[in-house]
């Protein structure tokens, strides 16, 4: 009788912790599918007069070539701060 109450006492306060989480998971849910969109979309990377997707741009991040991989680096940092700022300008503006 004693585990059985206890059982329930756990099953009780996973409810209620589960409840508050939700939203939580939710928004994360959400937030990681757009920055997956965001990746899959990224195409327009241009390396040795290339165009290069975000995925193509990891390869040459890790090239010999030190100058390929500065360049690929910048580029992709760059990549990421246009997004971030434009996401602080949409959080700016709601």
């Amino acid at each position: 009788m004693e585990k059985l109450l206890f059982q329930f006492a756990e099953l009780s306060i996973k409810k209620h912790l589960m409840k508050k989480i939700i939203p939580d998971l939710q928004e994360e849910n959400k937030l990681v599918s757009q920055y997956d969109k965001l990746r899959a979309n990224a195409k327009n990377f241009y390396l040795m007069m290339k165009k290069k997707t975000l995925s193509e741009m990891s390869a040459y991040s890790e090239s010999k070539d030190r100058n390929i991989r500065l360049e690929s680096t910048k580029k992709v940092a760059e990549f990421y701060k246009k997004i971030i700022l434009m996401n602080l300008i949409k959080f700016m503006m709601d």
